[in-house]
């Protein structure tokens, strides 16, 4: 069979009669196992790390290929002197390691490419970089330092290189109030102020446009209530430079406002600054959590007041309302002493890519490709951040190409332009609604938005998983949420290119499905009745089935409950019990149902943040009974899979899965540096419990 994928989905159906029998529930019984008793470490013996066989999926070709963003700060600024602005950006892990920044050295000229960010150089790492940073002439020698916020002392300073280019070498220059003391008054602040440098009131000298959130007005939860809790807490402060000779001395910050009230940003908000009217003065634009880039016009006087003119625009005249278009950065990428504007996602990248807007008029901007890197065979793919990857022929030529899921909410297809022998993948792209816009999804149009709070509500964890649910004979989507929802999105047939509605949700006795965060689903026909039926979580993160009645109506009457031979319910990670489903210790998780051991019942293969893959082996012997989890490999990504195929064509179904933050089995280090979400293919005959061959 050309298609070695759907032979193996073939034989994972060739399940026994006795799925007909399993009993039907309503709620979740109260008298499951006690979960705190299975007490087996999250750790995978060294014995198996040394037999795995794993490695990244790469292009396998040569060419352009999309430059992926840094971790949340960047700047658009020349650092070898050529002329041509570059690209630096901060990476701040989340749990271990130094946040360090790294350049990726633009290779000049119109085509905007940079260098391989493989091979980026990393020219700072240290503990006291905050995550946003600008470069700034605090000591007035004429040299730029690197100014950032401590995000542990809160107060800001500056890397002076006293090196050379290619080898920098830093101290630091602590940067004064008035009265010449450490300036240090953002202590209320939550982590580091986004930020920018200008001359803001047209006096010669840099001052500091900065948001600002403060944790007291705006925290974690989902559905926060505004009469309690504030998500538009975020103020933009204008932060005075009062030095003299060139030297950087910053008094009190001082609120910008407009008619006479506070600017108002969900969640964070991402200043930059930009003379739209020529009038010497630079004007306000700032990116927030929510689609949408607004400007503001700097009104002088002595105090710092601005008034709204409009959001920025395409060149046909429609708003930047995408999720994309969250921070925004401008310098000049083409050598021609014009600027462009180069977005991303709302923290700064999370391995999404840098879309570009070239020099346009007014608030309207001509739309650009992303930028891009030479590449070659070798080059790892990455998707977009948390990847989840769904195996299909999508496009109908024999071979298996992959549906990314994403963070944000915008999945990309990622084609294989070779054969499953040997696979060559084009650049990611995008899939689109009925409408041929692209598909974005948002958690707070479908559920709760996050329990990271405001700065998380417009930004989606997209999971799809392709499945014909209705069975007209067309693909669906369905996926969770970060919204902590479950929904569909049915496929039709438009031009010849197969497209999506709107999400629906799934609902059960009448109410939406309730589901933890970030979790890739299963979908199959489980008890044989040609009807499709979803695998999912519950709201204890306990795995249960859902099943489904073959048409649009997307409201479950019924469900099966699952356990092991110890009365234990299925679950993705051992040592974490019966999480609330606010907490983020809930979700985070990817399910396979696949038979495992080919023979003849199917299997289930989780993978959760932070922790292991586990194997839960189908008993055959009851309804829904399974074997306790067993330890298969150790895996760190927020958002995985996993998922199950015949990678290498050898007969033995492999695992993949989405890399985060590149914690592999037997290594406790990070590579490569500025990539967090690589394709990852574990050999299924290396595994502990290795795959049978079909």
């Amino acid at each position: 069979m050309k298609n070695k994928l759907a032979a193996i989905a073939i034989t994972s159906l060739l399940c026994t009669s006795l799925y007909a029998q399993q009993e039907l529930i309503g709620p979740i019984p109260k008298d499951r196992g006690i979960l705190s008793q299975w007490k087996e470490p999250n750790l995978l013996p060294e014995k198996y790390a040394k037999n795995l066989r794993y490695e990244a999926i790469t292009y396998g070709r040569d060419g352009l290929m999309p430059l992926p963003s840094t971790s949340f700060g960047y700047k658009l600024y020349d650092w070898n002197g050529d002329g041509f602005d570059d690209i630096v950006g901060c990476n701040y892990p989340f749990h271990y390691g130094d946040p360090y920044i790294l350049v990726y050295l633009s290779s000049g000229g119109n085509n905007t490419t940079f260098t391989d960010p493989f091979k980026s150089q990393v020219i700072l790492t240290d503990s006291r970089l905050g995550r946003y940073f600008d470069f700034m002439d605090v000591d007035g020698d004429g040299k730029d330092e690197i100014i950032t916020f401590d995000p542990k002392k809160k107060n800001i300073i500056a890397f002076k290189n006293i090196g050379d280019i290619s080898k920098p070498v830093w101290e630091v220059v602590d940067i004064k109030d008035a009265d010449g003391k450490n300036w240090d008054y953002l202590q209320d602040v939550l982590e580091t102020p986004s930020f920018t440098i200008t001359d803001w009131d047209n006096d010669g000298r840099k001052d500091l446009v900065a948001g600002m959130n403060h944790p007291s007005r705006m925290v974690h939860g989902y559905g926060i209530d505004p009469n309690i809790m504030h998500p538009d807490a975020y103020r933009i402060y204008f932060v005075k430079n009062i030095g003299n000779n060139g030297k950087a001395v910053f008094g009190n910050p001082q609120l910008i406002t407009c008619d006479g009230e506070p600017l108002k940003y969900l969640g964070w908000a991402y200043p930059l600054t930009y003379d739209f009217d020529h009038d010497g003065l630079p004007d306000l634009v700032c990116g927030e959590h929510k689609p949408g880039i607004r400007v503001y016009k700097n009104m002088g006087g002595s105090l710092p007041t601005v008034k709204f003119i409009g959001n920025l625009m395409d060149e046909l005249g429609r708003e930047l309302v995408d999720n994309v278009y969250f921070h925004l950065e401008m310098g000049d990428l083409t050598g021609d002493g014009k600027k462009e504007f180069v977005s991303t996602t709302q923290f700064s990248g999370t391995t999404y890519y840098y879309p570009l807007f070239a020099t346009g008029d007014s608030l309207k901007w001509q739309t650009g490709e992303y930028l891009k890197f030479n590449g070659n065979a070798a080059t790892p793919i990455w998707g977009p951040a948390i990847c989840t990857v769904e195996p299909d022929d999508w496009d109908g030529d024999g071979d298996t190409d992959f549906l990314l899921g994403a963070e944000p909410g915008m999945p990309m297809l990622l084609k294989n332009i070779g054969s499953d022998k040997k696979p060559v993948y084009a650049n990611p792209e995008f899939i689109k609604f009925y409408d041929g816009s692209p598909v974005r999804t948002y958690s707070i149009e479908l559920g709760d938005g996050s329990s990271h709070g405001a700065w998380e509500w417009y930004d989606d964890r997209i999971a799809p998983t392709v499945a014909d649910w209705d069975g007209d004979g067309i693909k669906d989507l369905i996926s969770s949420t970060q919204g902590r929802r479950i929904y569909w999105m049915k496929g039709k047939m438009v031009k010849d290119e197969l497209r999506f509605s709107s999400p629906m949700k799934f609902k059960f006795g009448g109410d939406d499905v309730l589901h933890p965060h970030r979790c890739k689903l299963g979908v199959v026909d489980w008890n044989r009745d040609g009807k499709m039926d979803l695998i999912a979580l519950n709201t204890i993160s306990e795995l249960v089935i859902y099943l489904g009645n073959g048409t649009s109506n997307l409201n479950f009457a019924n469900a099966i409950y699952l356990r092991t031979t110890r009365n234990e319910p299925l679950v993705s990670d051992l040592s974490i019990v019966q999480p609330p489903l606010s907490s983020s210790l809930s979700g985070r998780t990817g399910v396979a149902i696949f038979d495992w051991d080919n023979d003849g019942y199917l299997d289930i293969i989780t993978h959760k943040h932070r922790g292991t893959v586990l194997y839960y082996r189908n008993t055959g012997k009851g309804v829904g009974v399974f074997e306790p989890a067993r330890v298969m490999f150790d895996f760190d990504s927020h958002l995985a899979g996993p998922t199950i195929m015949d990678y290498n064509q050898d007969g033995y179904p492999d695992i993949i899965l989405g890399g985060d933050r590149k914690r592999f089995v037997g290594e406790k280090k990070l590579f490569p540096k500025p990539i967090r979400a690589h394709l990852m293919w574990y050999d299924g005959s290396s595994l502990p419990f290795p795959s049978k061959k079909r």
